[in-house]
């Protein structure tokens, strides 16, 4: 038996297919962004300010972030890390990271490594458990502003930060643990 098939109503039923389609593409964007929030200007986390300039120094938390319950500690711990280098107080800076950090980063390589620059537009976007131990994993971006290029090397101008930061639970408080390979990411901003 052989099935005829009407090639008048192929452009009829290919459109309704098409328009389904696009309809679900849609729905499906709509849904990911009420997941994942307004886009940011930036890939600081934020609109970013004027150029030359890093932004605020508060430390900002996305809902998502503000959700996890430690999330108060978290951003205590990370205001001290960012106002320590943006004010180049070493002591207060070591209190922030694990010894060892410290110990690798002797006070005279850090402040020659930060000179000139400024931390701001800082947004933590996620909080989560890394290990049974108490460590965190969590999701940082923020801008840096460097008038010259400096002694690490970063390059004048703003430079925008992506990272994950692995914090750690160190004599009862949490502390910054050394960056592991790939989980900070810089552009020029």
């Amino acid at each position: 038996m052989v099935v005829r098939t009407d090639l008048r109503q192929w452009p009829a039923a290919l459109t309704a297919a098409l328009v389904l389609l696009l309809g679900i593409v849609i729905a499906s964007g709509i849904v990911v962004r009420a997941r994942l929030g307004e886009p940011s200007a930036g890939a600081a986390g934020g609109p970013l300010p004027a150029p030359g300039q890093a932004g605020s120094a508060v430390v900002e938390l996305s809902a998502d972030a503000r959700a996890y319950p430690g999330a108060a500690a978290v951003r205590a711990l990370l205001h001290t890390y960012f106002d320590a280098v943006n004010s180049r107080d070493y002591p207060r800076w070591a209190t922030t990271v694990v010894p060892d950090l410290a110990a690798r980063q002797p006070e005279t390589t850090w402040a020659s490594d930060l000179a000139g620059t400024r931390d701001g537009t800082i947004l933590v976007s996620r909080i989560e458990e890394a290990d049974a131990g108490g460590g965190l994993l969590v999701l940082v971006s923020f801008a840096t502003v460097a008038p010259v290029q400096n002694a690490a090397d970063l390059p004048a101008g703003r430079s925008c930060w992506n990272a994950s930061y692995s914090l750690v639970q160190e004599d009862g408080s949490l502390r910054l643990d050394s960056p592991r390979a790939g989980s900070v990411i810089r552009v020029s901003c």
